[in-house]
C-alpha cells in the first residue's frame, strides 16, 4: 500500500468562523453538501458514517457489460475532532484521514481546503483512479459548500 493524498480548495465569501461552524453541522448542513457518491449517511454522536463511491464515474451499463456487479465503495465511519478553524475526520475502519481547514482571507472571506490522506493500492492505474475520483467528489462537495453560502441567482 502506498500513502496517497488528495487536496481541493475553494474561496467562500463569509467569515471563517461562520464557515467552520457550518462544516461542524453534521445534522443539517453537511448532508445538504454531499454528492451522489455519498450514501447511507448517519450521525452517531462524535462519529459520522457513510458509504463512499471511490471509482471514477462511468456509465452503469459498462459495469453490467463487463461483469462487474457493483461499483467499488468504502464504508466509512469517522471520528470527528474539531480544532479552532479545522475539522479532522479519522476513519475507524481504514487509515483514511480527512482534514478540513478554514483560513481567513480578510474579515468576510475565507479559503476552505479539504485534504484526504489514505493508504491506497500499489497499482498505478488503481491509484490514479482513486485519486481522480476522490478529487472530483470533494471538488463538487466544496462547490456545494460555496453555493450553500452564495446561492446561484436565477437568470432572467
Amino acid at each position: 500500500m502506498t500513502p496517497l493524498r488528495v487536496t481541493a480548495l475553494t474561496m467562500v465569501n463569509k467569515p471563517a468562523a461562520e464557515v467552520h461552524t457550518a462544516l461542524l453541522d453534521y445534522e443539517q448542513v453537511r448532508p445538504a453538501l454531499l454528492t451522489e457518491e455519498f450514501t447511507d449517511y448517519q450521525v452517531h454522536g462524535t462519529e459520522v458514517g457513510w458509504t463512499l463511491l471511490v471509482d471514477e464515474r462511468r456509465p452503469k451499463f459498462l459495469y453490467r457489460m463487463f461483469g462487474a456487479h457493483k461499483r467499488p465503495t468504502w464504508a466509512c465511519r469517522a471520528h470527528v475532532e474539531a480544532g479552532e478553524l479545522s475539522v479532522v475526520e479519522r476513519d475507524t475502519e481504514r487509515p483514511l484521514v480527512t482534514t478540513w481547514t478554514v483560513t481567513p482571507n480578510g474579515e468576510t472571506r475565507c479559503v476552505v481546503q479539504v485534504q484526504l490522506d489514505w493508504e491506497g493500492p500499489d497499482g498505478t492505474r488503481a491509484r490514479l483512479r482513486e485519486k481522480l475520483a476522490l478529487r472530483k467528489t470533494y471538488e463538487t462537495l466544496l462547490s456545494n459548500l460555496h453555493e450553500h453560502f452564495e446561492p446561484k441567482r436565477p437568470r432572467k
